[in-house]
């Protein structure tokens, strides 16, 4: 009885993290973000706050890519939602985009480590251990929520 208890638990905290994170996404903010006004999707979310850690890793181009995966992974989100085509290959774009997003925030980490300068490094260090998850976990949530908005 109490292992069936526990099982429900967690699986409604899981959706419970489910459902907001897709409602932070779905109910954007009104107000864009400073830094990110070039990215009209970014901007009205929450990304920057978990995005502003990775731009100290000093590694321009590729935070420039994870900008433009992150901004077409959160367009596409908002097409599947919103539009009333075939969401078939945009999906598998989200998956391909989601999957892109984690490994290049990774390698930003990664290769970080590496400088010569102590802060980058302690960036690098920090964005490991709690932005790198937060940014995969939250695409992740969005791709599960755009599926299950597009199963009603």
């Amino acid at each position: 009885m109490q292992l069936k208890l526990t099982s429900i638990l967690s699986e409604i905290g899981v959706i419970a993290t489910v459902g907001v994170g897709y409602m932070l996404v779905k109910n954007k903010l009104n107000q864009k973000s400073v830094g990110y006004e070039d990215y009209e999707y970014i901007s009205t979310t929450t990304f920057p706050c978990v995005l502003d850690k990775f731009k100290g890793l000093e590694d321009d181009t590729a935070f420039e890519t994870l900008l433009n995966e992150l901004e077409e992974f959160l367009k596409l989100a908002d097409r599947v939602t919103h539009g009333s085509d075939m969401p078939g290959n945009m999906l598998f774009q989200m998956n391909r985009l989601s999957q892109s997003i984690a490994k290049n925030a990774t390698n930003m980490c990664l290769h970080a480590r590496h400088c010569k300068n102590p802060d980058t490094v302690v960036y690098a260090i920090d964005c490991e251990q709690d932005e790198l998850n937060l940014l995969t976990a939250t695409c992740d949530d969005i791709l599960r929520n755009v599926l299950l908005d597009i199963a009603r």
